[in-house]
């Protein structure tokens, strides 16, 4: 059995082939880790998610903000981008959802000591506080109270960035949705700028990539993600970030977990 993790599909339902194809997927040994964003600005956001969903037991996917906000357009919270309208149309759309609703935000495995997250985390968190987090969001996704939660994140408190232990437990969640699923950068205090997106280096001064803040409590952790496409492949302490910008004409990458030593395995986008 081989375990491989996938960055962001984005509706790249070709690249995603090809790209199993050359890691010679074998449905019937081996298991994906998708890193999120398995939907919009690609061509086929509902034929890539019918496709994730016919590999069944063999995949895990983490959401990623794309992902969410197909939720929200779907529970009426947020307006659809036009790439998720022939989607939400679709005869099987609440089938699907109920599939999206049964994902993770984080997942940890012990054995190798990796853990799998869209965005990433904020530095002040340990791994525990992470999973706490992130179950509790996941509870909230497959409540009854899903778009109450979801109109929460996106219209009530969309800009909760500050993390703390004293605020309500409402705004640790929108806190904790923005870290998993959009994170960049953060200042020298832990506190997230959702608006800079450009890659390190080009940030302003203040700022500096999450993983890369010097009293990070999940250092001892290999953590994967994708989320941030102008950062393309990277592999540095401990944080392996696979988001190669399939959807804006460049790669879609998987990884192999099992060494120690990873290196990218990548295809050209077609289009």
């Amino acid at each position: 059995m081989s375990l491989y993790a996938i960055g962001d599909i984005q509706g790249c339902l070709k690249e995603f082939k090809a790209l199993l194809k050359k890691i010679n997927f074998d449905q019937k040994k081996d298991h994906l880790w998708l890193v999120g964003d398995m939907v919009n600005r690609g061509p086929h956001s509902l034929e890539t998610l019918r496709y994730i969903i016919d590999l069944k037991s063999c995949v895990t996917a983490v959401l990623g903000n794309h992902d969410i906000s197909l939720l929200a357009a779907y529970h009426g919270v947020k307006k659809p981008d036009a790439s998720l309208e022939k989607l939400l149309k679709a005869r099987d759309c609440p089938e699907i959802i109920q599939w999206l609703t049964k994902q993770k935000i984080l997942v940890y495995n012990k054995k190798i000591n990796s853990l799998l997250v869209h965005a990433g985390l904020l530095p002040q968190w340990d791994l525990g506080l992470s999973k706490s987090l992130a179950k509790k969001i996941e509870g909230c996704l497959r409540g009854k109270n899903i778009s109450t939660f979801l109109d929460l994140i996106f219209n009530k408190n969309p800009k909760a960035i500050k993390w703390s232990k004293n605020i309500p437990e409402d705004e640790q969640l929108c806190v904790a949705m923005n870290a998993f699923t959009r994170i960049r950068y953060c200042d020298k205090d832990g506190v997230m700028d959702l608006s800079e997106k450009r890659s390190p280096g080009t940030q302003n001064s203040h700022l500096y990539p999450w993983f890369d803040m010097p009293n990070r409590k999940t250092k001892q952790i290999r953590i994967i993600c994708g989320h941030w496409a102008s950062l393309g492949y990277q592999n540095k302490n401990n944080v392996c970030s696979i988001d190669t910008g399939c959807v804006w004409g460049d790669q879609l990458t998987a990884v192999k977990l099992e060494s120690t030593k990873i290196k990218p395995i990548s295809v050209k986008c077609s289009q």
